[in-house]
């Protein structure tokens, strides 16, 4: 229980900070909070939310990760990568998704037409899915291999968000 409880905690601090528009989003290609915010939840009386460790969502210039630990040699291998962890979010249907291990907002952006694209190929639909998400990127301090944190939300930030290290101790 407290393993659990202290694994929750970066997930909770961040969809509280998000709610309250205290992180930062950014980056040159990245979304900016909208001017007029919107709840996108189907139901508006749960919020679900979630943490998901990517385990290296790369897929620009792809001249193979940039880790030594990073197992995709080849784009399609990324690709298909993206595809699994498309299925497990639609499987888990979080509200706010805090993601790590993320390269850019292209890669968040391919991420969520993945999830929209294979949700409207699932149902037997012609038109795209619109699942819900907006994504943001949180940029990170790891110069070695370029990960981040990513955000895939269907509750709109209200401010711009500003991001903090905050250390808790076990």
């Amino acid at each position: 229980d407290t393993l659990q409880a202290m694994m929750m905690l970066p997930c909770l601090v961040l969809a509280t900070l998000l709610l309250s528009g205290t992180l930062y989003v950014g980056g040159a290609d990245c979304p900016n909070a909208p001017a007029e915010p919107r709840d996108r939840r189907a139901n508006k009386d749960v919020l679900k939310v979630a943490t998901f460790n990517t385990e290296w969502l790369f897929l620009e210039a792809y001249g193979g990760c940039p880790g030594a630990s990073c197992p995709w040699a080849t784009y399609n291998d990324a690709m298909q990568h993206m595809q699994a962890i498309a299925r497990t979010i639609i499987s888990m249907n979080p509200d706010i998704l805090v993601l790590e291990e993320v390269r850019s907002c292209d890669v968040l952006q391919t991420l969520v037409n993945t999830i929209n694209n294979y949700t409207a190929a699932v149902n037997n639909q012609v038109d795209r899915y619109d699942f819900g998400y907006k994504y943001y990127l949180l940029e990170g301090t790891d110069t070695s291999t370029g990960q981040n944190m990513g955000l895939l939300t269907r509750i709109d930030p209200n401010a711009t968000l500003l991001r903090y290290d905050y250390h808790v101790s076990t």
